[in-house]
């Protein structure tokens, strides 16, 4: 077998392994099935993508968003990986030859969504059962969870993974996971307990800010006009609700003279994939989102996350916080927020018809609503609602300085 930092070295490019991933690595070459929560920025794709390399056979990888796959294999084709993804905007000769590498066994990775994966009544599944699958990796694990019971339903059919490939190790990855979501991903898609890799939901370098304003409509847009007038030079992401916000705030920006673009899934693919790029490349230093804008982007240098209006819950707020300072440097989050900009989110979740689904929502927004309001150690709150303890003075949130 090919030593582990041979390959690291040789095909990433990576002089020694991050904290926890060579452990992790080495249990699913056990064929363990593993779960993994850790950090943005905590190397989660080596963990399947070096594996892949070693074991024989083809590595399955279930990804929530075609410009996260796209990126992904442009990366490992530019390392001589052989990589592939599957989406609806390839055309079928493209998928026809795709299928036919899986089963004569010449793809090392191949990255494919959920609703592929069970289109046309799980017909591609049954090809994958033909072919040589050595691991399959469940990225944005969370998703099960958060977006099962809501806009992305065939993420509760991942459960048939463990039917259809019993025997194949599967790792589940996610930077953010409460209590809750952790025991329902384990139990949907894990034919036997998996080992559990968790790793601290600290991040040391951002820090913390909560700012409550009568309208966010007037006074939040002059702080966040003067907020960035102070960060000219710097790259960050603006989260707001809708699409329509999105666009006006882009308009609002750019004629106050920021290099600024929309990101929301009513752009076409074309405009998403341009306005990404020109913010990776640095061209465009702000991107106005809503939340489909940031899993897996690989942009170290973001010195600022704004929320311009609450999330619904704080596992969306950690994940995108957790896309500044990447690097290492010092970085912020901001979230600016009003009693006017709660009472719409907590209109819009008590129209949803499931009680179940209703009362975990509602609760999940009463955490966010708490840590908004909260007097005390903002990172204290947070690692505590993801079962962390955590000292009661951080020194870098507002209300410890």
């Amino acid at each position: 077998m090919l030593k582990l930092e041979n390959v690291l070295r040789d095909q990433f490019g990576h002089k020694q392994f991050r904290p926890g991933q060579e452990e992790i690595i080495k249990a699913l070459l056990k064929k363990k099935s593993v779960f993994v929560i850790l950090p943005t920025g905590g190397g989660k794709s080596l963990l399947y993508q070096l594996p892949s390399l070693i074991m024989e056979g083809t590595t399955i990888v279930i990804s929530p968003l075609i410009s996260l796959m796209e990126d992904q294999v442009a990366n490992l084709q530019k390392k001589w990986i052989k990589a592939e993804y599957l989406s609806s905007s390839r055309p079928k000769w493209k998928k026809m030859e795709i299928g036919r590498r899986i089963i004569k066994g010449d793809l090392d990775l191949l990255y494919l969504s959920p609703e592929k994966l069970f289109f046309q009544k799980g017909s591609f599944l049954k090809i994958l059962q033909k072919a040589n699958i050595s691991l399959v990796a469940i990225d944005e694990a969370h998703c099960i969870s958060k977006w099962g019971y809501d806009f992305r339903p065939d993420y509760l059919k991942l459960s048939k993974i463990k039917e259809f490939f019993p025997d194949i190790p599967i790792i589940a990855l996610t930077a953010t996971a409460d209590k809750r979501t952790q025991e329902d991903v384990i139990e949907r898609i894990f034919p036997t307990p998996p080992q559990k890799f968790f790793y601290s939901f600290n991040r040391p370098n951002i820090f913390y800010r909560f700012q409550r304003f009568p309208s966010l409509e007037e006074e939040g847009v002059a702080k966040l006009i003067s907020y960035l007038q102070d960060h000219l030079r710097e790259s960050g992401i603006i989260y707001i609700r809708t699409r329509h916000q999105a666009e006006r705030m882009a308009l609002l920006l750019k004629g106050e003279g920021f290099a600024a673009e929309p990101y929301h899934a009513g752009l076409s693919n074309h405009i998403r994939f341009q306005n990404q790029k020109l913010f990776q490349q640095g061209e465009v230093k702000i991107i106005v989102a809503t939340t489909a804008f940031g899993l897996g982007i690989d942009k170290p240098d973001i010195r600022f996350v704004i929320h311009f209006g609450m999330p619904q819950d704080i596992e969306d707020y950690y994940q995108q916080t957790g896309r500044a300072g990447r690097d290492g440097e010092k970085s912020e989050a901001l979230l600016f927020f009003s009693l006017k900009n709660r009472q719409v989110i907590w209109n819009l979740l008590m129209r949803e018809e499931e009680q179940g689904q209703r009362d975990i929502k509602l609760e999940k927004f009463g955490e966010m609503t708490a840590l908004c309001q909260t007097r005390k150690c903002r990172r204290q709150f947070i690692l505590h609602y993801f079962g962390e303890e955590f000292p009661n003075h951080c020194e870098n949130c507002d209300r410890c300085c």
